[in-house]
């Protein structure tokens, strides 16, 4: 066994379940295993390497199973599967792309209409958990939505900024929830947090620190998750 990362895994684990103001006992018996096994996980003296109970785990405390392990977990599920064989590309246009360093393409010939189309239509496939889709279509689109704002100015370069961030925020969320992608979705959220900087909107702050929170929760990382936390306001406080 590898204690160390026994170890990491059962702090995961625990602080998941504190998290949801749950029991050892609840959750063990939500996971269908024993009080003791569960303690034991806990404290690093089992390794949780069983895909079925960390997937029994991650459904009970309702976090993908990334979160528990720290690294991607892909289960054998018929809407994420597809969605893994696009994650190079996906991957590869995260990491080129930056408001700081525009991609070496023109912008796209078609109108913003048609370009807010396809971010809308990304949202639905997400919402339909038709994630291979999704995965497929993302790269163009950001990479498109990238060079049209870089190429555009005033309320126009606006509204594409707001765009990007739709874009990007799906992206985050199924990088990191269903695919367990944790590196990626963090690049996924700066990105959309880049572009939102620029929109000085304070709907948009609240919802990219909201993401902010999930990925750095996700990756580990409480101490910073509360403080990305406490210092962005939340929508729900917006007038």
């Amino acid at each position: 066994m590898n204690e160390e990362q026994a170890v990491r895994i059962g702090e995961r684990l625990r602080s998941a379940r504190r998290q949801r103001g749950m029991s050892l006992r609840n959750l063990a018996g939500l996971a269908g295993v024993s009080v003791g096994y569960l303690s034991m996980v806990e404290n690093g003296r089992r390794l949780l390497d069983r895909s079925s109970l960390i997937t029994s785990f991650a459904e009970a405390l309702q976090i993908a199973p990334a979160e528990l392990t720290g690294q991607p977990f892909a289960p054998v599920d018929p809407h994420t599967s597809a969605a893994q064989e696009a994650v190079p590309a996906l991957r590869l246009v995260l990491m080129g792309l930056s408001m700081a360093t525009p991609p070496d393409r023109r912008p796209p010939q078609v109108p913003a209409a048609v370009l807010s189309e396809r971010v809308a239509k990304a949202n639905r496939l997400y919402h339909a958990a038709e994630y291979g889709n999704l995965a497929a279509g993302l790269p163009t689109l950001l990479a498109d939505l990238h060079a049209a704002a870089e190429a555009a100015v005033g309320a126009a370069r606006r509204e594409l900024l707001k765009l990007l961030a739709d874009a990007y925020h799906p992206a985050c969320t199924l990088l990191l929830k269903n695919l367990g992608y944790t590196d990626l979705a963090f690049i996924a959220v700066t990105r959309a947090a880049e572009a939102i900087a620029e929109l000085d909107d304070p709907v948009y702050s609240a919802l990219s620190g909201f993401f902010h929170t999930h990925v750095l929760m996700a990756a580990g990382s409480p101490s910073q998750a509360l403080a990305q936390a406490t210092a962005a306001p939340t929508p729900s406080k917006q007038t």
